[in-house]
């Protein structure tokens, strides 16, 4: 599933060691950045951006995955009837993005990202960025593949602590402690991108 992925490549389901909290540290703002309403697609590959311009909802033959962007919500659009997931975003530099994955058999999960704009609408709104999993610290060489699904990092990012009883994972309470990690994971973790293609 790379709807998820549309804000932070990684997550929780390929094992990476991710920031995670049960509470949600971004509570929603007016204020806040937002992402263009409609129909976005993942990867820098333009060939797709044309393609899935015209496939009016349907899956394009590229690798770039399709989803819908409505208010705070993101949904697939290859998972019809899949409830949508809510995301946040807090302004600052770099954005901080809140991605929700509670699930009724865990608990309550808020996983967090950077993300840069690359450009915006007439509305102010963004229409492109790239984005990147904020991580519990150092996770490897950063020209390695470890940057993504290595062991748990033998170093924390400052202000972070561990998940209690988990080999991976790490929390806070401090959005600002978010934001540090989320600058020094640019350094280690590449980018994914996406771009808003069409409306609904």
């Amino acid at each position: 599933m790379r709807i998820v992925g549309l804000l932070i490549v990684c997550l929780a389901l390929s094992g990476c060691d991710n920031l995670v909290t049960e509470q949600p540290l971004l509570a929603k703002s007016a204020r806040a950045p937002q992402l263009r309403e409609g129909v976005w697609v993942t990867g820098p590959d333009k060939r797709c951006l044309i393609d899935a311009g015209k496939s009016a909802g349907r899956r394009t033959a590229c690798t770039s995955d399709l989803a819908l962007v409505t208010g705070d919500t993101i949904a697939g659009l290859d998972e019809p009837g899949k409830p949508p997931t809510s995301y946040r975003l807090a302004s600052g530099s770099p954005i901080i993005a809140q991605i929700d994955l509670s699930d009724p058999s865990t608990g309550p999960e808020f996983y967090y990202g950077g993300l840069e704009p690359v450009r915006f609408g007439r509305d102010g709104k963004i229409t492109a960025f790239r984005a990147w999993p904020v991580l519990c610290g150092p996770p490897g060489k950063p020209d390695s593949r470890r940057a993504l699904e290595g062991p748990p990092t033998a170093k924390l990012f400052p202000g972070l602590t561990r998940l209690p009883g988990k080999p991976k994972g790490c929390t806070t309470r401090s959005v600002d402690v978010a934001r540090v990690a989320a600058m020094r994971s640019r350094r280690v973790s590449p980018p994914s991108e996406a771009h808003w293609i069409r409306d609904r």
